[in-house]
């Protein structure tokens, strides 16, 4: 009786499959889905005659054969399930939320991390990075100047009106000093992600830095 066996690819239906050094030909039957795993060309299987030494190029797995080879369908299932059940038996799926963001590099390029230079001009510095819903990645600031300062996020769709909005986190910065920080699942911002830099601390400060006091850079997404 004729055995449909569908492990990936274009399934095949098969009663007798002949195996030489190289490709399956069919005893009966089509050899679609057997064929994406001998293919000497594509297939993850070397077929070889005994005669044929291995070599570098070869695949990881080969099969050498004294002779021509004929599986039948009783044959052919547990072949191949076998074969998947090894290919498959250390895969994994990783689910993350979808407001959440990994920061390493390969994932910043593959979200597609934008990152943002912060050079301080002599104002407040109030900047909008991201007009909707976002997320920091990483943060990395050095203050140059003779005093401290502070760099300011704000949850905001716009550039912040400083001194009258209200950061959600307040980043103090010595003097000579800076700040660097990576955040694995992102520093997540439900509006919009803006920022501002002033002299003092307090909500309602709007005292200005000089130009070039503050350097670095903030990646978002």
């Amino acid at each position: 009786m004729a055995a449909t066996v569908t492990p990936f690819g274009t399934p095949g239906t098969v009663s007798t499959v002949t195996i030489t050094a190289g490709v399956p030909t069919a005893g009966s039957g089509t050899v679609s889905t057997l064929d994406n795993i001998f293919n000497a060309t594509n297939g993850p299987i070397d077929v070889k005659a005994a005669s044929t030494l291995p070599a570098a190029t070869d695949k990881a797995l080969v099969a050498t054969l004294r002779d021509a080879v004929t599986i039948s369908s009783s044959q052919l299932a547990p072949l191949i399930s076998s074969y998947v059940a090894i290919a498959t038996t250390n895969a994994q799926q990783v689910a993350l939320p979808t407001d959440q963001v990994v920061s390493n590099k390969v994932q910043a390029q593959t979200n597609g991390m934008t990152p943002s230079r912060v050079n301080a001009a002599a104002s407040t510095n109030a900047t909008s990075l991201k007009a909707s819903a976002g997320a920091i990645g990483s943060i990395d600031v050095f203050n140059v100047a003779a005093y401290d300062v502070f760099l300011k996020l704000y949850n905001k769709a716009s550039a912040p009106t400083v001194g009258t909005d209200t950061p959600i986190w307040t980043i103090p910065i010595k003097t000579g000093t800076g700040y660097s920080r990576t955040f694995p699942y992102g520093k997540w911002f439900s509006t919009g992600v803006a920022y501002a830099i002033t002299k003092l601390q307090a909500d309602s400060d709007t005292t200005v830095l000089v130009a070039g006091d503050v350097t670095g850079s903030i990646d978002w997404i």
